[in-house]
């Protein structure tokens, strides 16, 4: 038996799913209750499909919706409603042994909308209400088997539309836009079969916020601001730089933060979709080995996430949406050497952290609701492997360590006395 990683993790009234992939690559799906005794594998898919496997709440009610593959009908989309006999193929929008290959599936309007290919139309918009029967193309974007090739996120949704971009015969790649029942255009920054090529990052100030170069022959992409009519810059803020375009954007309030990279570091914005309301609200030297800051929102409207300073290395920060605002919770070294991994608690109370003390070569996960006094040490492991944090509902699941049962799941509510073992899958010091 080999070590396994929860790869994701989605609550459904009173059950948990949970996908898990080994060290071998094969990937397996559990129901539990959040005991030891309801805990069941509902299926194992081997090593066939992608290496992460998202899931999604059913829309007919009951279970999940996910794409994978058994080897058999290649990777194709799932559902479980969380017994064995349940887990099984939801459509075969590829017939065969062939792929359709679904991408993320997005909520919109009460169905799941999402990428897949086929040989008649290729790559194009798919929706389903989560049954055989509705599961079906949503719009040929670039017509025939050609591939409009749309890229999806969830940050797209605003309102009741899905804004994606694709590719068609006409505009190249664009903002197009869905309510689940019509597709058009929505936006053509460079006109002609060149395309923008752009980024969406989200909304803020009712407009939305994407990055791109509307100007023909220009590679100077940045931020602009759509507000179904017009487009408007908001500043220079990554033209000229190697490192790519914005990354880790998430919403504080109505404006939207995120993260860019230049020649002397990095930098945290914030925007309300105009110019004057864009700005810097930290500045950091370039971190060794950039990861996801995984802002996330207190109920005190303000949000903590993982920055990096010379002074402290990598640590837990707290922004009120101001420069002045902006500081580091704790002091050097207080939590750990270097934070590892942040992930938001899905009760929106707080943030996991897994933190690396080198001296002392102990593993730490810790729970922070943003301020000192506020953040609880959880889970000790004498061991460098990252326990893979994912959460869903009120609990998150992670891989813990401890000699008697090795590597095995773990779960926790955010408190020491509800931070514990779940399952000893393979029983004494094997790993799961």
């Amino acid at each position: 038996p080999d070590w396994a990683t929860a790869t994701d993790m989605l609550t459904v009234g009173t059950q948990l799913f949970i996908m898990v992939r080994g060290q071998t690559s094969d990937s397996r799906l559990y129901v539990t209750d959040g005991s030891v005794a309801g805990t069941v594998k509902l299926k194992d898919f081997g090593s066939n499909g992608p290496t992460q496997i998202r899931l999604a709440a059913n829309p007919a009610g009951t279970g999940v919706v996910f794409s994978a593959s058994d080897g058999l009908a290649g990777q194709e989309l799932w559902t479980s409603d969380g017994t064995v006999a349940g887990t099984k193929l939801l459509a075969d929008i590829a017939p065969g042994p062939g792929s359709s290959d679904p991408g993320i599936l997005v909520e919109l309007g009460g169905e799941l909308v999402f990428a897949a290919t086929t040989v008649g139309e290729g790559r194009e918009l798919w929706t389903t209400d989560g049954t055989t029967a509705g599961t079906h193309l949503l719009a040929d974007i670039a017509g025939g088997p050609v591939d409009s090739d749309p890229d999806l996120a969830p940050h797209g949704v605003i309102g009741g539309t899905l804004f994606f971009t694709a590719a068609s015969s006409t505009a190249g790649t664009e903002v197009h836009a869905t309510d689940g029942s019509t597709t058009w255009l929505e936006m053509d920054a460079k006109p002609g079969l060149a395309g923008s090529s752009p980024l969406i990052l989200g909304e803020a100030g009712g407009k939305l916020i994407v990055h791109l170069a509307p100007t023909i022959g220009s590679d100077m992409a940045e931020p602009h601001a759509w507000d179904g009519s017009s487009l408007t810059q908001l500043g220079e803020i990554t033209a000229g730089t190697p490192y790519g375009p914005p990354r880790d954007f998430a919403a504080l309030g109505s404006r939207l933060t995120f993260w860019s990279r230049d020649f002397d570091g990095d930098s945290f914005w914030i925007t309300d979709g105009t110019p004057a309301g864009t700005e810097v609200l930290m500045e950091t030297p370039q971190e060794p080995y950039p990861h996801d800051h995984g802002l996330t929102v207190t109920p005190q409207g303000t949000a903590i996430f993982r920055g990096f300073s010379m002074d402290s290395g990598i640590e837990l920060f707290e922004t009120d949406g101001t420069a002045a605002g902006t500081f580091e919770v704790r002091g050097p070294g207080v939590m750990g050497e270097v934070i590892r991994e942040l992930v938001p608690d899905p009760t929106g109370q707080g943030v996991y952290l897994w933190t690396w003390d080198e001296a002392g070569n102990i593993g730490q996960l810790w729970w922070s609701d943003g301020t000192s006094g506020g953040t609880i040490l959880l889970n000790s492991s004498s061991s460098t492997q990252h326990p893979g944090i994912v959460g869903s509902g009120s609990r998150v699941l992670f891989t813990g360590y401890a000699p008697e049962h090795g590597w095995e799941p773990y779960i926790s509510d955010g408190t020491p006395a509800g931070t514990h073992l779940l399952a000893d899958i393979h029983s004494g010091s094997w790993n799961s």
